[in-house]
């Protein structure tokens, strides 16, 4: 019922009351405790916290549905995607190729971004949905 029986040394109160671990003997800790064990496991456990915490951090900000600010480059580089993808385009009527009508209106919409990318006093509305539409009018 009583807890075991600890008995220290006189250098060993002395360290006690300094503050100091005692380093001293087989176990190096008190009444048979090894301390660097049990530092070592706080250690670790720091470590897994802060593991834990950083890549909690790091799913939010991948989470985070960021929009560009301007999209006058997307839509530069969206223009020339499409252009390329017009020039490779089959027209035709058989298996893999593309309706001639289907074709003419996504050369009118590459010509309608051409546009707004090219005119210099566009807004950011106007960007946004140029490149939003190319990017649905070719994916669709």
């Amino acid at each position: 019922m009583y807890p075991a029986k600890c008995e220290f040394t006189t250098g060993e109160i002395k360290d006690i009351i300094r503050k100091k671990p005692y380093t001293g003997g087989k176990n190096a800790g008190f009444c048979g405790v090894n301390m660097d064990n049990i530092l070592r496991k706080k250690r670790i456990r720091r470590i897994a916290l802060a593991a834990l915490a950083a890549l909690c951090v790091i799913g939010g900000i991948l989470a985070l549905n960021v929009e560009r600010a301007d999209y006058r480059d997307s839509l530069g580089n969206a223009v020339s995607d499409a252009e390329k993808l017009l020039l490779e385009a089959e027209t035709g009527y058989e298996k893999g190729q593309y309706l001639p009508d289907t074709v003419v209106a996504f050369s009118e919409d590459i010509e309608a971004a051409k546009t707004v990318y090219e005119d210099k006093s566009s807004v950011y509305e106007e960007q946004k949905a140029a490149y939003e539409t190319l990017k649905e009018t070719r994916c669709g």
